[in-house]
């Protein structure tokens, strides 16, 4: 309750503008954060960057009744959008447009200020402390992945990953911002993968360059993108009806991994049920709230196509990986025959 006292001058917010990316299989999750945000921030603006051609948006006009501000999709949402969406999957294609969707938002913004959301994130409370570490004069927020050492094997991961996670960003309409926008642009059009051997994951670990390109702020607040990568760290508690992480207001939850079953599937992994059943508690909220929207979508008949092109789009991404792999572990197989014989004897016998 402190924090929200600390920051009341700021719950005017008017010509905030939040965003999102997403292709329409994730609609349904981006309406729910677009209902949630509004909650808490009363007067704000939402756009959606809708990953989809400007064809199928021009034979489908409902996206503009979904209760968004404003959609854009297609040439509007990259200049580059259909060579983007050759070259890359939806995920790296939501990642690579993320740039310029910033750019655009902000310039709809009287208040220079664009706060985007990953569509699996949901808020809880109002994101005050972002705006006002935007209007103090700072370029862009960021939220690291880990405030405390304690799980080396998620300290790998974020090193790995990038030092901070972009499912949530924060910028403002300064010269230094727009520049650092328009160089990250750049980088995505080009390396939106994920590429360990080079060193970067789509377009997170090129945003960690921002810290020394921008006068970028770290906010280190444990109620900020709470999420499987915090689950052992920091604990998740409600008290009274309050939700708290370490003793600060929880702001938002990255359900990152929901759509996937990667989310349920972490949270079995690491045995966390017992530590985080407030955690568990609230992700059964919002499946129920998901859920809602989907039968809002159904009456419109448009949850059937989403779970339709749900279904095809992980055909097709298990059939990218499969062709991926098949020549890398050709390759694996020609390192080890040549660095041993034997071994790679030994080996296949085990293997087959």
């Amino acid at each position: 309750m402190g924090d929200n006292k600390k920051f009341s001058q700021l719950e005017i917010w008017d010509d905030i503008y939040f965003n999102t990316v997403c292709n329409r299989v994730y609609l349904d999750t981006a309406i729910t954060l677009m209902q949630s945000v509004r909650t808490y921030h009363p007067g704000c603006k939402f756009v959606i960057g809708l990953a989809e051609t400007d064809q199928w948006v021009a034979e489908n006009p409902w996206v503009h009744d979904l209760g968004f501000d404003a959609v854009i999709s297609g040439s509007n949402l990259h200049p580059k959008y259909e060579t983007l969406s050759q070259k890359y999957d939806i995920t790296q294609l939501c990642c690579a447009v993320k740039a310029n969707l910033m750019k655009e938002t902000l310039a709809l913004s009287p208040r220079g200020i664009a706060i985007f959301m990953d569509p699996d994130t949901y808020a809880y409370s109002a994101l005050s402390e972002v705006v006002k570490a935007l209007e103090d004069g700072h370029d862009i927020v960021l939220t690291p992945h880990l405030l405390k050492g304690i799980d080396a094997e998620m300290e790998m991961s974020s090193t790995r990953h990038g030092i901070f996670n972009l499912g949530f960003l924060g910028v403002a309409n300064t010269e230094s911002c727009i520049s650092f926008l328009d160089w990250w642009d750049s980088r995505l059009q080009e390396y939106s993968t994920d590429n360990p051997m080079r060193g970067y994951f789509n377009d997170q670990t090129w945003a960690s360059l921002g810290v020394g390109f921008t006068d970028a702020f770290v906010l280190r607040h444990a109620g900020y993108n709470f999420a499987t990568w915090t689950l052992r760290t920091s604990i998740l508690k409600q008290d009274a009806g309050s939700l708290s992480v370490d003793g600060h207001p929880l702001r938002f939850i990255h359900f990152s991994g929901y759509k996937s079953g990667g989310l349920k599937n972490t949270i079995a992994k690491w045995e966390v049920t017992n530590s985080q059943s407030a955690f568990c508690e609230i992700l059964e909220s919002y499946e129920k709230h998901v859920s809602e929207v989907n039968l809002e979508l159904q009456a419109r008949k448009v949850s059937i196509e989403i779970k339709d092109i749900s279904a095809q789009m992980q055909i097709d991404n298990l059939s990218r990986r499969v062709r991926l792999a098949i020549p890398l572990k050709s390759k694996i197989s020609v390192f080890i025959y040549q660095a041993s014989p034997k071994l790679h004897r030994f080996l296949k016998r085990v293997i087959s």
